[in-house]
């Protein structure tokens, strides 16, 4: 990712990307000395979700976070606040990403690093720390979350795997090949424009259900071509 790519990330707010996260039972937030790395403290944040705490460990020397886990509550008083990794149930490799939230039975954590108008996020569960749901979602609209019965659901524009680039006199086509690609159902009013040459990062409106995450429901809706970095 290049420099420029870095400084409009940056001055994203994590927070303004992804919205509708449910309050925490509570937060502890601790200092656990100077980064060995840079300039800056590594710091301890505990987030109580009931059932588990979330601790996620974060040194300014590191691209992500440094540890991000579960540890199981053995009563309402919950575990220490710790870095001691001992017993937990880690959810991240190391350099991925940061804590954004909690929305029913999930946690969110988006990627350090975007490229062009795109972030990743993966979503992990709370009973178990098993990866969910991971996607690449266009800034402009960022992830709406939302209750809907039972279920928890995520609104977004999705990156989608382009087999060919739809630019100049190829496009109408190219766009009928992404369709089927996706498998996105013909009555699906997709405003389909003519990308410019390079611009093959193609994002269509969506619905996922966190209960069943591998059918996304496609959206009528305008798509969006961004150039690759």
């Amino acid at each position: 990712m290049n420099v420029l790519a870095s400084l409009v990330l940056a001055a994203v707010p994590y927070t303004s990307l992804i919205r509708g996260f449910d309050k925490p039972v509570s937060e502890e937030h601790r200092v656990l000395g100077p980064s060995q790395y840079t300039e800056g403290e590594v710091k301890l944040t505990c987030i109580d979700a009931g059932h588990f705490m979330v601790v996620e460990v974060n040194d300014p020397g590191n691209k992500g976070a440094k540890g991000l886990w579960l540890r199981r509550k053995s009563s309402d008083a919950g575990p220490a606040c710790t870095e001691d990794p001992t017993g937990v149930i880690h959810l991240e490799p190391q350099s991925y990403g940061y804590y954004s939230g909690l929305k029913g039975g999930f946690v969110f954590v988006r990627s350090a690093d975007g490229y062009s108008k795109f972030s990743g996020v993966h979503v992990y569960s709370l009973l178990d720390g098993a990866l969910v749901y991971d996607a690449d979602f266009h800034h402009d609209q960022g992830v709406e979350l939302k209750t809907v019965g039972e279920s928890t659901v995520m609104r977004f524009r999705l990156r989608l795997r382009t087999p060919c680039e739809p630019f100049g006199a190829k496009a109408p086509a190219c766009w009928k090949e992404i369709r089927a690609a996706a498998q996105m159902p013909e009555s699906v009013k997709l405003k389909a424009p003519a990308c410019g040459p390079g611009r093959d990062l193609v994002a269509v409106p969506v619905e996922v259900d966190l209960s069943s995450p591998k059918n996304p429901k496609f959206l009528d809706g305008a798509a969006t071509c961004s150039m690759g970095e």
